[in-house]
């Protein structure tokens, strides 16, 4: 009596062949799986199979420590400035104003 023998199961072929809302479902389950498994400090570079990098997985932990962003300090005439702008973007600066500035290549150098 022949056996037969099954082909081993490929996910990537089979992930592959998922539709595509599918295939979010799946990539939300193992981006979950992942940061249960190696935590959400930091980030993980993402491989081809060929070794070259694909892209960058940081979970939310990890940019938040990462990037820490804040406004600098600003005068009030500054944060003024940045209101209006924010305000009224149509007239953020005076063209003649830029016109007249003098152009910093100008500018002796001693």
């Amino acid at each position: 009596m022949a056996s037969a023998t099954a082909a081993p199961f490929n996910v990537v072929d089979f992930v592959r062949s998922l539709p595509d809302a599918d295939k979010d479902a799946a990539l939300h389950e193992l981006v979950e799986w992942h940061v249960r498994v190696h935590g959400n400090t930091h980030a993980t570079v993402m491989r081809r199979p060929d070794g070259k990098v694909l892209a960058y997985f940081v979970p939310r932990g990890a940019a938040e420590s990462i990037l820490e962003f804040r406004v600098p300090d600003l005068t009030p005439e500054q944060m003024a400035r940045a209101q209006a702008a924010i305000d009224n973007p149509g007239a953020t600066f005076d063209i003649e104003e830029l016109l007249n500035e003098p152009d910093p290549g100008d500018r002796d150098s001693g």
